[in-house]
C-alpha cells in the first residue's frame, strides 16, 4: 500500500521560523514549499494545489490577512 503524501506551503518572512516549520513538516514526510511573503505564497498556490497553508499574519509585505485572493482561493 502506497503511503499518502501531503503538501504544505509555509509563508513567513522570518527565515528562522520558516525553516523550523519546513523542517517539522519535512520530518513528517510532507512535500514542503516555502515563501517569504504573501506575494510568493499566492504564486505558489497558482502553480500547484496544497493540502495546507501555514502563514504568518504579521509580515511586512502582504501578511496573512493582507493577501487578497488567499482567503477565497478555491484550493484552500
Amino acid at each position: 500500500m502506497a503511503e499518502q503524501t501531503f503538501s504544505v506551503v509555509v509563508v513567513d518572512d522570518s527565515d528562522a521560523i520558516r525553516k523550523a516549520i519546513a523542517r517539522f513538516f519535512t520530518h513528517k514526510r510532507w512535500q514542503v514549499t516555502t515563501a517569504v511573503n504573501g506575494v510568493e505564497g499566492l504564486e505558489a498556490l497558482r502553480r500547484q494545489p496544497f493540502d495546507a497553508v501555514i502563514r504568518d499574519v504579521n509580515m511586512r509585505e502582504r501578511g496573512g490577512f493582507e493577501s487578497p485572493g488567499l482567503e477565497g482561493h478555491p484550493r484552500l
